[in-house]
């Protein structure tokens, strides 16, 4: 197994939703029917045809839950609109340390369902690229490594640099 099938081959399961439980939301696309084939795997695993109005599915993933949370604009098919939020008990705080590789494997099992032309393959190459991908990854089919300081998103923006503002651009081109 190469290391960008090891998140294809992490379980996504689809669990109740326990009580006690908060929602954080982690990210969110406002235009999922951009492409078709994303909203109707949504609607078609979910059964959003039947009951769009049932409680938000809930996926558990190593262990923690999140909940997808869709939503609709007048004028467009249902979902329009769809937010990955971690769930959090009580007041705890959200284990931030996977939460990077969990909505990569939630990522992976989307696509792996929508299928054809999409590609874990692209996906991965795609994070790559945008160096959104994880990059340590498992290679014995099941978590990722814990020995392994977990991979973070790379900042993009350099915050030890001040930042310009409008006026500061305006001087910089008259000087």
């Amino acid at each position: 197994m190469t290391n960008d099938d090891a998140f294809a081959q992490i379980p996504v399961e689809r669990v109740e939703r326990p009580e006690g439980y908060r929602n954080v939301p982690l990210i969110e696309d406002h235009q999922i029917g951009h492409y078709p084939e994303f909203r109707q795997f949504l609607r078609t695993e979910f059964s959003l045809d039947t009951d769009p109005f049932a409680p938000p599915p809930c996926l558990q993933v190593g262990g923690r839950l999140y909940e997808l949370c869709f939503y609709g604009r007048s004028g467009s098919p249902f979902p329009s609109g769809l937010r990955v939020d971690a769930l959090a008990p009580d007041l705890e705080p959200v284990g931030e340390e996977r939460i990077d590789d969990d909505l990569w494997t939630i990522l992976t099992w989307l696509i792996n369902g929508v299928g054809g032309e999409w590609t874990v393959e692209a996906l991965n190459t795609t994070g790559r690229l945008l160096r959104v991908a994880p990059e340590q990854r498992t290679t014995n089919g099941a978590e990722p490594n814990p020995s392994q300081e977990p991979v973070r998103r790379q900042q993009v923006v350099d915050e030890s640099q001040p930042s310009r503002t409008a006026t500061d651009s305006s001087t910089a081109r008259r000087s």
